[in-house]
């Protein structure tokens, strides 16, 4: 197949994959790699096709395939993402910083791979590729918020106001950039969004606007000390609560599990020597609690790295439980947790977790609130983690 032809069925399957028509995208590309299995086009689009179906562990890989034939910055971005997916952060990192080395031609892939530096919790790195993404599509909203939003976790403020400020001009009612500009600083009587904001409120449309907007302005109305925050604040956590759809009782069978392991069965449990690692330091407890200021304080220590909030000790426990429920956390997989080897819990944390760590620190911090529910893991597995 001449170069021609490919480029016009490659154009003809991307568009069907735009419009959401995955049969026939799925349909061009294996007539791609059927004339020609040695190209690595037919077997991304194909691949796409399979990841946008929810087949995330067959679409991969047919994106491996891809990479196999002859890597392009597109297709390990995209790689990298359903790795992400499929929690395999290690592999996915390696895809991402390869895709970033052959100098991606397109904002998207930059964008990917921005977001995939985020996940795995290196803000640092994902400013370069955010900031080459909204270069080259200065109007895309979500490019710039996506901008605003690392450059803001790097302590990059007036930067991050600037793209939020930026991101509302283009669309007034953006709630995402109004919550953001209100939870970035302090509001004044002086200085403050309330008018503004109030008429953001008063024209959102889209599902979940106006939840953010509410939460916008209790916060900045708490700042300058107006009552009225409780209100907007109310009436947003009634609606969240709602879209949650939140049921006390599977909390409350949570504790109970976790109480009835860690006190009448402790003395059946398993021995626990635990892991020998004294690199974790555990910041735990419930939102909004200061969790995220004791984080900065520790990590400027210079042997002391911030590996961001990791899904490593939640993942590590259920995984090894084995139960067949699709929560990370209830009560079957506490209870069957307490027959895991501690040691077993330990070793894939730290796996997991090596992935998210900062080269040249000494010691990483986990802070990931919810890890006050794995404390009596954490004490068995790590006993030398602080």
């Amino acid at each position: 197949m001449d170069r021609g032809s490919v480029l016009t069925l490659e154009a003809k399957a991307r568009e069907a994959l735009k419009h959401g028509d995955i049969p026939a995208a799925a349909a061009v590309a294996r007539s791609m790699i059927s004339a020609d299995e040695a190209q690595p086009a037919g077997y991304f689009l194909l691949g796409i096709a399979a990841a946008e179906a929810g087949q995330i562990a067959k679409a991969v890989p047919l994106l491996e395939a891809a990479v196999e034939r002859g890597p392009e910055a597109e297709h390990l971005a995209q790689l990298a993402k359903l790795l992400i997916l499929l929690r395999r952060d290690g592999e996915a990192a390696e895809a991402a910083q390869r895709a970033m080395a052959l100098a991606p031609r397109d904002a998207r892939t930059f964008d990917t791979i921005g977001c995939i530096f985020t996940r795995l919790g290196d803000h640092e790195g994902a400013v370069p590729p955010f900031q080459s993404a909204v270069a080259a599509e200065p109007d895309n909203i979500d490019y710039r918020y996506n901008l605003a939003a690392a450059a803001g976790f790097t302590g990059r403020v007036g930067e991050a106001l600037a793209h939020y400020e930026a991101i509302i001009s283009a669309d007034p009612g953006n709630a995402r950039a109004h919550y953001a500009l209100a939870i970035a600083s302090r509001q004044t009587l002086e200085s403050n969004h309330v008018p503004r904001l109030k008429a953001a409120l008063s024209g959102a449309v889209k599902p979940g606007d106006a939840l953010r907007i509410h939460y916008a302005l209790a916060k900045e109305l708490e700042d300058i000390g107006d009552g009225e925050s409780f209100l907007h604040l109310s009436t947003a956590n009634d609606e969240h609560k709602r879209s949650l759809r939140y049921d006390f009782a599977q909390d409350q069978a949570i504790f109970d599990a976790i109480e009835n392991l860690f006190s009448e069965q402790l003395h059946s449990l398993r021995p626990a020597p635990g892991c020998s690692e004294e690199t974790p330091i555990f910041v735990v407890g419930m939102p909004r609690t200061g969790t995220t200021l004791v984080d900065r304080i520790l990590s400027s220590h210079p042997d002391v790295g911030s590996a961001g909030e990791l899904q490593a000790m939640p993942l590590a426990v259920k995984r090894l439980a084995a139960t067949s429920s699709r929560n990370v956390i209830d009560r079957e997989t506490i209870m069957a947790s307490g027959d895991i080897d501690p040691v077993k819990i330990g070793d894939a944390y730290l796996a997991q977790a090596g992935h998210h760590r900062h080269e040249g620190a000494a010691r990483f911090t986990d802070k990931l609130p919810a890890n006050f529910l794995y404390i009596g893991h954490i004490a068995r597995a790590l006993p030398h983690a602080k």
